[in-house]
């Protein structure tokens, strides 16, 4: 009985989320004809053809090429390349048809012989993110349409493209879905005027074996955040959980992406200090508060959207300065609500009487409306630990 072999398939997860073999886009691989009367002869060669899915193959969708100088026994061999992105995440159907010979269309005694007949085999066609469940990643989507601040850059230094996904969300839940599907499935996605198109190598990252995987990072986080990092990166950044320095979104990378990304027109970035500076601190401190209530606070307001360039100490209350986090940069997106309060904890608009604030921020994957500011932080650890602002509308 005649059968297809794929010699060497990959391992990957299907649209069930269940392990199994397939082809990747772009890799060849070798299939044997079994169960042949014998070898096929030059002319039985020339009779084959291939469909694809019921269809003629069409250029640029596979290719087809025949080893050569090859000794052939009761097998014959081929090999297949999947060349379109557009057969990842789906079953291939491919068909072997065996066309009359001259010689046969020439014997009018068995006119049977040589009648059209063919070989099908159904093919799995990898996702560009084999290793990642798609079940999985469709539940992560789902969850975070629904609740945008899930959304966490973990251990990474993700966290201002984290901060831009989570606009992206609030602004068009549809959008941010079908560029995480597309990116899972095809290994591309668009959205307004950006491409996203990773290094290949993030497509061979097994989240469950990889020790350089972030560890707890959903899904839905590392394919998005990490893609759209990787296409801004002149260090090679690949998505390690090793690669700190790398993965820093520095704010021209946001102000771009907030243009070009999510189609904001008005974006612009408003530096206090690139570094803590006691002395500038201490003989400027009511300027930051007023840059927080009479900008960024009005600002948000207004609608714009705003992320600010803090230390990770002020989100920990902490207002000493130490070498150990000099510029130790974290994002943050603004979400309003601010309370200036006194020594006496009454609300006060005299920013030289501030001791306590509070405003929401979106950080970490953490609820709003409980933010690390939300309940409160010192005068000194917003002063001390607060760098500047992004505006985007």
């Amino acid at each position: 009985m005649r059968s297809l072999k794929i010699n060497k398939a990959s391992q990957g997860y299907d649209a069930k989320g269940d392990r199994r073999e397939g082809l990747i886009l772009q890799r060849t691989y070798t299939c044997s004809l079994l169960g042949l009367d014998g070898p096929l002869t030059n002319e039985q060669k020339k009779s084959l053809s291939f469909r694809a899915n019921n269809k003629s193959i069409r250029e640029g969708e596979l290719r087809i090429d025949f080893p050569k100088n090859k000794k052939e026994g009761y097998s014959f061999d081929f090999q297949i390349t999947v060349v379109s992105p557009l057969f990842q995440g789906h079953l291939l159907s491919l068909e072997i048809v065996f066309g009359k010979t001259a010689s046969q269309r020439a014997d009018k005694v068995n006119q049977d012989i040589g009648e059209i007949k063919s070989i099908k085999i159904n093919i799995w066609i990898h996702y560009a993110f084999r290793w990642f469940k798609r079940p999985q990643l469709v539940n992560e989507i789902t969850e975070r349409k629904a609740y945008p601040w899930k959304i966490s850059q973990r251990s990474t230094s993700l966290c201002g493209i984290a901060c831009l996904f989570y606009f992206l969300i609030q602004d068009d839940p549809d959008a941010y879905e079908r560029i995480i599907l597309r990116l899972h499935q095809y290994g591309y996605s668009h959205h307004n005027n950006y491409l996203i198109l990773p290094n290949a190598y993030l497509y061979s990252i097994d989240p469950d074996r990889n020790p350089q995987y972030p560890q707890g990072m959903a899904f839905v986080d590392w394919i998005g955040l990490a893609s759209v990092r990787n296409m801004e990166s002149r260090f090679g950044y690949r998505g390690r959980a090793d690669q700190v320095a790398s993965a820093i979104n520095w704010p021209h990378i946001l102000i771009k992406l907030g243009r070009d990304l999510l189609n904001y027109s008005d974006t612009k970035f408003k530096l206090f200090s690139p570094i803590k500076t006691y002395i500038r601190d201490y003989l400027k401190d009511n300027t930051k508060l007023k840059i927080l209530a009479e900008e960024v606070e009005k600002s948000h307001r207004e609608g714009a959207k705003l992320i600010l360039l803090v230390d990770s100490d002020m989100l920990h209350n902490r207002s000493h300065y130490h070498l150990n986090n000099f510029i130790q940069y974290h994002w943050v997106a603004y979400e309003g609500g601010l309370q200036l309060m006194d020594k006496n904890g009454l609300a006060t608009q005299d920013y030289a009487a501030v001791e306590h604030l509070r405003f929401d921020i979106f950080s970490w994957g953490e609820e709003i409306k409980h933010s690390r500011t939300s309940d409160g932080i010192s005068r000194n650890a917003f002063i001390r630990n607060y760098y500047g602002y992004i505006r985007m509308r």
